[in-house]
């Protein structure tokens, strides 16, 4: 009896032409109305300070930036954001966590590694 192979589907791979790669701190959202699930990604950083005074020591020539009480604030900077179903928001969970996982464990020296290592 001949067996027949599944049939194969070509996918090609291509970046749109606005695409950016941006660094995530954490990731903001949850349920619509509709039943799918808002996920906005952030960065945080220290906000850029209105003003800013330089007080220049006449000795050494260096200058000690003095920032204005409570000018210092944190931002969470929404950098883009999805809306997805929530098959697919478990799909790439569980896409995500096998990856993490992986270079988890690729990163944890093992015992005989250590013992050729330490010497």
């Amino acid at each position: 009896m001949e067996v027949k192979k599944p049939p194969t589907i070509k996918i090609n791979f291509r970046k749109a032409p606005d695409h950016k790669t941006h660094p995530v701190s954490g990731v903001w959202g949850g349920a619509t109305p509709q039943g799918d699930i808002v996920c906005n990604f952030y960065i945080e950083h220290l906000e850029v300070p209105n003003t800013m005074e330089l007080e220049i020591n006449v000795v050494t020539g260096k200058a000690i930036e003095k920032i204005p009480d409570g000018e210092m604030a944190y931002t969470r900077e929404i950098l883009t954001s999805v809306v997805l179903r929530p098959d697919i928001a478990m799909s790439i969970g569980k896409w995500l966590i096998s990856k993490a996982e992986g270079i988890k464990k690729s990163r944890q020296p093992n015992a005989d590694s250590a013992k050729h290592t330490l010497q």
